[in-house]
């Protein structure tokens, strides 16, 4: 999740005329002046200075956006408790606040004096960006409490997004937990995807011996400190990159934490935002597809053509197409009015069954080395190839329910959209 905090600016003259005021609210300013009118022709002071607040209130300039960090979910191993203070961090101040001790259990408030900062550093992905680390502490009740953030001159904070760095308190943690492997993922937020930062990080003990940071553009073994903690700093979300973590222990135990979405996301081929595949029915006559960003939503979603499948007019059980799809491309208003937009070029392939069930797996060919294409939970699957894919030498090859395998070519089969322009072909 994203916090933000609105910061009122400017001083507001007392009294007066209201309207003179270049408010936001002129007619509450109207109300409060003629409040105070009414109070002194009653003689009731306290009624006065409320109304005269509600004017200077009121006839206050327009607000400015200050702008935040936050953290967007933590993954704990064994589930514990996740600080509430900790939840969202709004850097307004010269040195974040600590949390009021009477909002924040015991078991969640760090015990003064036992916070440690790791000796680790994470690198981000920026030239010149301040290190990451962890700091380690022990709750009133005996848990393990850490928070994540960044060193300079041996200060413990984090730098905001105007560019200010700020100390984070002592008495302030992101999460908590009892024994086992503490671990999870930071979402720092940002206005822009570049910007965003996932921290993973952990504390699992000292016979941990091995942590290895899996994601789609490989593995990465992560240096260990003391306490057997870590820390990894990537651009962008966690589905991005298909974050997961593996341990192993002393005695040859191994875990794995998967910190990616609670839904399948399909990585993109650059690194850039990942994908997800969207099935949706309308009524008995079709079942179609489509693919967007995993994370944008609203009218600034980023989504491809739609596919279908005409369930009275077919027999068959699967279809699928592929398109190079290009930086602003758009359909026309109407059913199925896709747009691109600002992301970059991209072949696409995609895909529906007929139910949810009816596809078993899918692989798809002539994209390099065969790749499995993986099918949702109900039967949609899809695919985000580089720009330079050639779409002519894609072939599919479909395992269904009884385990016959279909093979074709994407595009055949499709119920075409009536309005041209909005085809998917």
């Amino acid at each position: 999740m994203s916090g933000r905090h609105e910061a009122r600016g400017g001083d507001a003259a007392r009294g007066g005329d209201a309207a003179r005021g270049g408010g936001e609210l002129p007619a509450i300013a109207a109300f409060g002046v003629a409040l105070v009118a009414a109070a002194r022709r009653d003689e009731l002071p306290s009624i006065e200075a409320f109304g005269e607040r509600l004017v200077a209130r009121a006839r206050k300039p327009r607000r400015r956006r200050w702008r935040s960090v936050a953290v967007a979910f933590a993954v704990m191993v064994p589930v514990a408790a996740t600080s509430g203070a900790a939840t969202a961090v709004v850097l307004r101040e010269t040195v974040v606040q600590p949390p009021d001790p009477a909002t924040v259990p015991d078991e969640q408030t760090p015990l003064a004096g036992t916070a440690v900062v790791s000796e680790l550093r994470g690198a981000g992905p920026d030239k010149g960006e301040l290190p990451w680390t962890l700091r380690v502490a022990r709750s009133k009740t005996g848990f393990t409490c850490t928070t994540v953030g960044q060193v300079r001159d041996n200060v413990f904070g984090l730098t905001g997004l105007d560019g200010v760095f700020r100390r984070l308190p002592g008495e302030l943690s992101d999460a908590c937990g009892q024994g086992g492997t503490l671990t999870g993922v930071r979402v720092m937020a940002a206005d822009a995807r570049r910007d965003v930062r996932s921290v993973v990080y952990g504390v699992a003990g000292d016979t941990l011996r091995t942590a290895t940071l899996l994601t789609a553009t490989g593995d990465r073994t992560l240096e260990l400190g003391a306490g057997g903690t870590y820390v990894a700093v990537l651009r962008g979300y966690p589905e991005d990159h298909t974050v997961s973590l593996r341990l192993t222990f002393a005695d040859g135990r191994g875990e794995r934490h998967k910190f990616s979405a609670a839904r399948p996301t399909i990585p993109d081929p650059e690194g850039a935002q990942a994908w997800k595949v969207t099935r949706y029915a309308m009524g008995t006559r079709w079942r179609c597809a489509l693919v967007h960003e995993a994370r944008l939503g609203g009218q600034e979603r980023v989504q491809s053509p739609t596919v279908c499948l005409g369930l009275r007019t077919s027999e068959r059980t699967w279809v699928a197409d592929a398109r190079l799809l290009r930086t602003g491309e758009r359909g026309v208003p109407g059913f199925d009015r896709w747009s691109w937009r600002g992301a970059p070029d991209r072949t696409v392939v995609w895909g529906v069954a007929r139910t949810n069930d009816a596809v078993r797996s899918v692989v798809l060919r002539g994209a390099g080395a065969p790749r499995p294409v993986a099918v949702s939970e109900d039967g949609a699957f899809a695919a985000v190839l580089a720009p330079t894919t050639k779409i002519a030498d894609l072939r599919l090859e479909v395992t269904l329910k009884d385990g016959t395998v279909q093979r074709g070519k994407p595009g055949e089969g499709l119920t075409p959209d009536p309005v041209k322009s909005r085809r998917a072909r």
